[in-house]
């Protein structure tokens, strides 16, 4: 089973930036954190933060660690739970390991992106829900 990054920016309005939002939820509250995913506000939420250009169209970050044999359950929980919400897919890449996908709702836009890292799969959100 591949090994991911799981990337999800929101898009829309603000800038506060945090590294979980809303205790025990992803996505400043969009959904209730399942217990494959856990908080990190480590070494991978700075590098990430510095790299993010930040600006009045995005309003936090949030990162979280996944098992890697965790994968087969959280691609299709994360699109379950984004169409659950009302947000669509709107886009599909693959750029050699790396997939990003991006859910759109309103003026919120959601971009999840999967990557290979070091034994670890991380969860990384941006955004203005």
């Amino acid at each position: 089973m591949k090994r991911i990054i799981l990337a999800v920016l929101v898009i829309g309005l603000g800038s506060s930036l945090a590294c979980s939002k809303k205790p025990g939820y992803v996505a400043n509250g969009l959904f209730v954190k399942p217990s494959f995913l856990v908080s990190t506000c480590g070494a991978y939420y700075k590098q990430l933060k510095s790299l993010i250009n930040f600006s009045s169209t995005i309003k936090y970050l949030e990162t979280y660690l996944l098992n890697p044999d965790d994968t087969g359950i959280a691609g299709p929980f994360i699109e379950k739970t984004m169409s659950n919400k009302g947000y669509t897919l709107v886009s599909s890449k693959q750029n050699g390991e790396t997939y990003n996908y991006g859910y759109k709702k309103g003026n919120s836009m959601i971009i999840i992106g999967f990557a290979p890292l070091s034994g670890v799969v991380l969860l990384t959100l941006t955004g203005n829900n």
